[in-house]
């Protein structure tokens, strides 16, 4: 039995064409939400469902972790959620740190340990 192979097709130059300007789009887009952002936006749920579509973005464009992790626009979202979340290390108002981790991971094991779930690793 001898093996066919079939052409592959070629894209019309105007389909490649729009594919390019689809992906310029798509990029500017994220980087307008992350600047939008940045503005002072103030919903964490809706800034990190943004950053969850900017890094599957980071992910479609060939890019992996390292990637996501120095894109602009992750960074400058993460910025603003960090921002919200006040974990900058002093509040320059009060000379007071505002973010201790030890209390944090703790406070994480604690409530880990009261309500045990099924799903015991976040994917990473």
């Amino acid at each position: 039995m001898t093996a066919v192979t079939l052409p592959m097709p070629v894209a019309s130059p105007e389909a490649e064409m729009w594919s390019q300007q689809q992906r310029r789009m798509e990029m500017s887009k994220r980087h307008d939400d992350a600047l939008f952002i940045q503005d002072g936006a103030c919903n964490p749920l809706a800034i990190a469902n943004t950053m969850l579509a900017a890094m599957h973005e980071v992910r479609a464009e060939g890019g992996g972790s390292e990637a996501m992790a120095r894109d602009p626009a992750v960074r400058l979202m993460l910025h603003q959620l960090c921002h919200l979340a006040r974990l900058h290390t002093v509040d320059w108002n009060t000379n007071t740190e505002c973010f201790d981790y030890t209390r944090e991971t703790d406070a994480c094991q604690t409530l880990a340990q009261l309500h045990p779930s099924s799903n015991t690793k976040a994917g990473v």
